[in-house]
């Protein structure tokens, strides 16, 4: 172990999880991205799709703005992605601006809101006030899924369930879904 840690410290690679290192007993190879690097784990929303209607470049096409879509469906998914994330926001100490922080993938999704002109802050915040969590089934590598479930507190006797993962995973187990035309 100490061979492989004293090559890869040689390489500058930078290693977090020692424990990784432990578990691996000699390391050969490492696997890095298209570009040759590493990643930082920061990530951006580069495009995405709802139902038919997919938006190749993020930059391009404002989700609040442009797509062409019902304002209650882009409601809707805004509320999905703030009910199904732990990101929380933190000042930044050189801007006092505040910033999303929590998992890579989860604050990709809430910069998308910020980028798009929606208030993910103020939606994090109404939504720890109304909507308690009853249950986290967190991800794994098995279903490629995670789930929670929320007590919505302005709806009496009312939960509702929140998936996110791999759609190869989520959809077939779907009864019914919106359209292209965002009707159930």
């Amino acid at each position: 172990m100490a061979l492989s840690t004293n090559r890869l410290k040689k390489d500058k690679i930078l290693i977090k999880n020692l424990t990784a290192v432990q578990t691996c007993s000699m390391l050969h190879d490492i696997c890095v991205g298209k570009t040759g690097t590493i990643t930082k784990g920061k990530m951006t929303v580069a495009s995405y799709q709802f139902g038919d209607m997919g938006v190749e470049d993020n930059a391009d096409d404002n989700f609040s703005t442009q797509l062409e879509i019902s304002t209650e469906m882009k409601e809707l998914i805004s509320q999905v992605i703030v009910a199904n994330t732990d990101v929380r926001f933190e000042a930044n100490d050189k801007t006092l601006e505040y910033e999303p922080l929590g998992q890579a993938l989860e604050v990709a999704m809430v910069k998308f809101l910020i980028d798009n002109e929606i208030p993910a802050h103020d939606m994090l915040v109404r939504r720890n006030l109304n909507t308690r969590k009853v249950m986290n089934l967190p991800f794994t590598s098995k279903d490629k899924m995670m789930i929670v479930i929320r007590a919505i507190d302005w709806e009496s006797n009312s939960i509702r369930v929140f998936v996110k993962g791999a759609p190869e995973y989520i959809v077939p187990k779907c009864e019914r879904y919106y359209n292209n035309q965002f009707q159930l």
